[in-house]
């Protein structure tokens, strides 16, 4: 992963500016780095959120188990519990707000 990104960023140095010097080079390739690192980890992480929001309760919480037995401390790991707590949140406003005579005709 962050080997194909690193190729694509040189990729992109040399083909849209000439590096005059190593310095030159380094700094631009370093921006070429994150930026191609930022949206590769935001597309990650909108894939997670696809995932998430598509899975029952019953799933979700299973699926939190295995998140946090995998723990690996990266950045990655943290937004992903974020938005796995979003999501539950998200999930508690919504059926507070339906109505207590709909919510007990559906659950029969």
């Amino acid at each position: 992963m962050f080997l194909q990104i690193a190729t694509d960023a040189v990729g992109l140095v040399f083909s849209r500016k000439s590096p005059s010097d190593s310095d030159g080079f380094l700094k631009y390739f370093y921006g070429c780095f994150k930026g191609l690192l930022s949206d590769y980890l935001d597309s990650l992480l909108g894939d997670f959120c696809a995932h998430i929001e598509g899975l029952s309760e019953l799933e979700l919480l299973t699926f939190y188990e295995e998140l946090t037995n995998v723990s690996d401390g990266s950045r990655l790991y943290e937004l992903q519990v974020d938005e796995y707590e979003r999501e539950l949140g998200a999930r508690d406003r919504r059926s507070s707000r339906r109505p207590v005579y709909l919510s007990n005709w559906l659950e029969a």
